[in-house]
């Protein structure tokens, strides 16, 4: 397992709201629920404040990671190794 630090586009109070805004604690829950869901071994394991910036635990590559991540929750992410 690699940590990475994830940047979420139009994700907590930065940007364009897409959609509601959602306490980050309930949205990792929420998230990672999804991620266990699909088998992903994906893991977000941290945030800062409500910005959209995150803390994963990932064994795939950032690519493959922010593309994942994307996709479950339908906004564009970049990962990056920490």
């Amino acid at each position: 397992m690699e940590l990475y630090l994830g940047f979420g586009v139009n994700v907590g109070n930065l940007g364009r709201r897409q959609r509601e805004r959602e306490p980050m604690p309930a949205w990792l829950e929420r998230l990672n629920r999804t991620l266990e869901k699909e088998r992903s071994q994906i893991r977000v394991t941290g945030f800062y404040g409500h910005t959209g910036n995150i803390v994963i635990s990932s064994p795939l590559v950032p690519t493959a990671t922010a593309s994942t991540l994307s996709r479950i929750d339908k906004v564009s992410w970049v990962v990056v190794s920490a």
